[in-house]
C-alpha cells in the first residue's frame, strides 16, 4: 500500500511542478527560469554524487549521445512552463500525457534509440480517439490558442526522448550519474539560451527574489519525482504505475485549476475522464499484449 501511495503522490507532485515552474516563469522570464531551475535541480544530486563518491568524471566508452537527456529536458522545462497561463493546468498535463503517448507508440513501432520494435495494436486507436476527445474538450472551456497547445504536447515528446536517453546512460553508468549529468547538461544548455536571449530583452539576468519562496521548488520537485519513479518500478506492476501516474496527473491537474481559478468548470472533469479512460485503455491492451507474448514463448 506505501508504494501505491508514494506513486500517487508521484504523479500529484508533477502536476504541481508545471504550476511552481510556471509561477516562477512569471515572477522572471522563461529563459532566466528555466536556467534557475536546472541550478537548483542540480544542487541535492551534486550533494549525493559526493556523499556516495560517484566517479561522474568517467565517460569512458559511453556513447556521446547518452548525454543528449539534459539537453532535451531543457525542452521539457521550456514547453511545460510557456503554457501556463494561457490554457488550463489539467489541459497542459492532458497534452504533455498524450504527447508521451504518441512518442512512445512511434518508439516502438520503429525501433527508435536502439529499442527493440514493438508492433502498434491497432486496436489503440480507440484509447487515442478517447484521449483525443477527452483533451480537446478541456481546451474548449478557453480560448483556443494554438502554440501553447502545441507546446504542452511538445513537453510530453520531449519528455520521452529525455527518458530514453537517460535509461541508456542509467544502463551503462547508474542512476546517480545519468541524473547528475541530466541537469550539468541542462543547466549549460539553458545557460546557454538564456545568454543569447539577453540582447533581445526576452531575457534577463534575476535581480530580485521573490516573497513567494515555493516557486524556486521545481527543481527539486524533479529531483524526487525521478528518486521516486526509480524506486517504484521495480516494485509495482508497470500496468498498475501507469495507470495511477496517468489518473493521478490528470486529476491532480484539475484540482489545481479549480484552486487557482475558484471555479470547476465542468469540462476539465468530463475531458480528464476521458483522457483517463483513452490512456488506461492503451495501458491494459499493453498488458494484455505482453501477457500473449509471454505465454508464446
Amino acid at each position: 500500500m506505501l508504494y501505491y501511495l508514494l506513486a500517487l503522490v508521484t504523479a500529484s507532485l508533477s502536476s504541481v511542478m508545471n504550476v511552481v515552474n510556471g509561477e516562477l516563469k512569471n515572477f522572471y522570464d522563461l529563459y532566466s527560469a528555466t536556467a534557475m531551475i536546472h541550478a537548483i535541480g542540480l544542487v541535492p544530486i551534486t550533494l549525493y554524487v559526493l556523499l556516495r563518491r560517484v566517479r561522474v568524471l568517467s565517460v569512458h566508452g559511453v556513447p556521446w549521445r547518452c548525454y543528449l537527456g539534459g539537453a532535451v529536458g531543457v525542452v521539457t522545462v521550456v514547453c511545460s512552463a510557456a503554457p501556463y497561463g494561457h490554457i488550463s493546468v489539467s489541459a497542459i498535463v492532458a497534452l504533455g500525457l498524450l504527447g508521451q503517448t504518441v512518442t512512445s507508440l512511434l518508439v516502438d513501432q520503429f525501433g527508435l534509440f536502439e529499442l527493440p520494435k514493438k508492433p502498434f495494436n491497432r486496436n489503440k486507436l480507440i484509447g487515442l480517439a478517447f484521449a483525443c476527445a477527452g483533451i480537446a474538450y478541456m481546451v474548449s472551456g478557453s480560448a483556443f490558442s494554438l502554440v501553447p497547445v502545441l507546446l504542452a504536447f511538445l513537453a510530453g515528446v520531449s519528455i520521452v526522448v529525455s527518458r530514453c536517453f537517460n535509461a541508456e546512460l542509467a544502463a551503462r553508468k547508474g542512476t546517480p550519474y545519468s541524473t547528475w549529468y541530466n541537469y550539468v547538461v541542462g543547466l549549460g544548455v539553458s545557460l546557454a539560451v538564456m545568454l543569447c536571449m539577453l540582447p533581445s530583452g526576452a531575457a534577463s539576468l534575476p535581480s530580485a527574489v521573490s516573497r513567494k519562496s515555493w516557486i524556486y521548488c521545481g527543481g527539486l520537485m524533479g529531483n524526487v519525482t525521478v528518486t521516486l519513479s526509480t524506486i517504484l518500478t521495480p516494485r509495482i506492476p508497470a500496468f498498475i504505475l501507469t495507470l495511477i501516474l496517468f489518473s493521478g496527473q490528470i486529476f491532480t491537474g484539475i484540482l489545481l485549476d479549480a484552486a487557482l481559478t475558484g471555479s470547476f468548470p465542468m469540462e476539465n472533469l468530463v475531458g480528464g475522464v476521458l483522457a483517463a479512460a483513452g490512456l488506461s485503455l492503451n495501458t491494459i491492451l499493453d498488458q494484455r499484449a505482453l501477457r500473449k507474448q509471454k505465454q508464446a514463448a
